[in-house]
């Protein structure tokens, strides 16, 4: 729910009259609570506490840090309002403003906790390499090379299980896709099929603060829907990547931290039905879909932390061994992996996706391989991913973050730990153009861009995006899409900086092997199925 219960206090009958200024919690007429200066600076600074106790990284505690400033900048200014007007009023805008700064204070902290707890899941990875999990029971695959790569917990919390499922935060918020509030007390309720909110009540008629009063409220409450994705798993199969089923009578309900299976119900403890010598208990959490941080919290202004913007490119036509990109794509999207672990990001797809956000359509994608004199031995796509950077321009998202990361499907990177790498780029001076970095050493005709991992700064996609008519001008009718953009940057004066080792690519000659999976490589290619 809310941080503090004083958010929710309203001006008790003693205030109105004169003297002392008191708050009554919402629900506790019988409760007061002086909301002094000090205690408003007390309270906030709570949240600071609040927030590092629960891990927040030191980027997302300087965000913090902004809001409880904003707090104590309003308490100041309500002190010397105080020598002109009543000692009521002073603190009625006091309240007022540090209610505003503890709200975002109290967002700004959920969201780095979620953030922190993704780090250390990532770290762990990281420093223990390539661990492997046993068999699966059942039958069942073993998993991927991203279901290796992060290891799924179960939500601890009824709160986490909410957040897990996309609910909303705060009251008045539009809850009409996810149809679920987190809040004591709040539900959201629809006015009709076009918007619903996050209340704690709700009177059917017209409600003249809404934007179009003249539409009256049905008040319907609404009850969150069941994940019903492609990716979500059929019945008795091993759903503890996709976290989900196919059934909607079903779960997807946990024995242990290698499998989980989509029944009806599930009774904790042994289960008789299970084969012989797989006879462990079951703990029968029950597991919900990761929710991406951009589709939980998009990013609407430049961050104080290191942000990164991450995007690919994907068909669904499957491949001579029968899988697809688009199978890579809904192993991760499940457990946001790979560019849905990124602060925000862009998925573009040959064909409409209805369950992943984010999703934009490039029907013609036109990318060849095996075509006689071709200057890359993989696909020609230069043209492919030249509209695809032009709709990353037009979309503008990526001005709000400091690296533009564009991934293949089937490159596994850890996006946190991958923000560790780029923080010893941070402070670079030099250029207006921007930066990008180069990841291979050698490869061939002085390609050293690979496209497995391309990491570009926003300065250089936006000099990008003032010249992409000059990069039109370069032949690129055989090239794969990495030669264009490296020749492209080289040309309009991005100044390029070297990192060869972060980025395990089978496909450089130079690049070192990284069986383990592990240090100080934090993405790897390529990785199929």
């Amino acid at each position: 729910g809310r941080a503090v219960s004083m958010l929710d206090a309203q001006p008790s009958a003693a205030g109105a009259s004169g003297g002392t200024l008191d708050w009554s919690p919402m629900g506790s007429p019988s409760a007061t609570q002086a909301a002094s200066p000090q205690e408003i600076q007390a309270k906030a600074k709570s949240l600071e506490i609040g927030a590092l106790e629960l891990g927040a990284p030191p980027g997302s505690s300087a965000a913090v840090e902004v809001a409880l400033r904003k707090a104590n900048e309003a308490v100041d200014r309500a002190a010397d309002a105080a020598a002109k007007r009543s000692r009521e009023t002073a603190a009625l805008q006091a309240f007022q403003a540090a209610k505003q700064a503890a709200e975002e204070a109290e967002i700004t902290a959920k969201y780095a906790a979620e953030v922190a707890a993704q780090a250390a899941q990532e770290a762990e990875i990281v420093v223990s390499g390539s661990t492997q999990a046993p068999a699966s029971v059942g039958g069942a695959s073993e998993g991927s090379a991203v279901s290796a790569a992060v290891e799924p917990d179960a939500p601890a919390s009824d709160l986490e299980r909410e957040q897990a499922q996309g609910c909303e935060l705060l009251e008045g918020d539009e809850c009409l896709r996810s149809r679920c509030c987190i809040g004591d007390g709040m539900h959201c309720f629809a006015r009709d099929a076009e918007k619903a909110e996050c209340l704690s009540s709700c009177f059917p008629g017209v409600h003249f603060e809404d934007a179009t009063p003249q539409k009256p409220w049905s008040c319907d409450p609404l009850q969150p829907l069941k994940p019903t994705f492609a990716f979500c798993s059929d019945a008795g199969a091993n759903c503890r990547n996709t976290r989900c089923c196919k059934d909607s009578s079903s779960s997807c309900y946990q024995k242990n931290k290698y499998f989980a299976s989509c029944l009806p119900s599930c009774t904790p403890g042994v289960h008789l039905t299970d084969p012989v010598g797989m006879h462990q208990p079951w703990t029968c959490e029950a597991l919900h879909p990761r929710t991406p941080p951009g589709v939980l919290r998009q990013v609407r202004q430049p961050t104080l932390y290191l942000s990164i913007f991450c995007w690919s490119i994907m068909r669904t036509v499957k491949a001579d061994n029968g899988i697809s990109e688009l199978d890579l794509i809904y192993a991760q999207y499940p457990l946001a992996a790979g560019i849905f672990g990124c602060d925000e990001y862009t998925l573009f797809s040959d064909k409409a996706l209805d369950d992943i956000p984010f999703t934009q359509t490039i029907s013609s994608l036109q990318g060849r391989n095996n075509v006689p004199g071709a200057l890359t031995a993989t696909w020609v796509n230069a043209a492919d991913f030249i509209e695809a950077w032009d709709r990353i321009i037009k979309d503008g998202r990526y001005r709000n973050h400091d690296w533009i990361v564009k991934a293949d499907p089937d490159a596994v990177f850890l996006p946190n730990a991958m923000k560790q790498v780029l923080e010893k780029f941070e402070n670079l001076e030099g250029t207006e153009q921007g930066f990008y970095l180069k990841n291979c050493e050698a490869g061939p005709r002085n390609l050293q861009l690979f496209g497995s991992i391309e990491l570009l700064t926003h300065d250089a996609v936006s000099t990008l995006g003032d010249n992409r008519e000059l990069c039109r001008t370069i032949d690129h009718g055989l090239m794969g899409e990495d030669l264009w953009l490296q020749l492209c940057l080289d040309k309009i004066g991005v100044r390029p900086l070297q990192d060869y080792e972060f980025l395990a690519d089978g496909y450089c000659p130079s690049a070192k092997l990284n069986a383990t999976c592990g240090p100080p490589s934090v993405a790897f290619h390529p990785f199929k199925m």
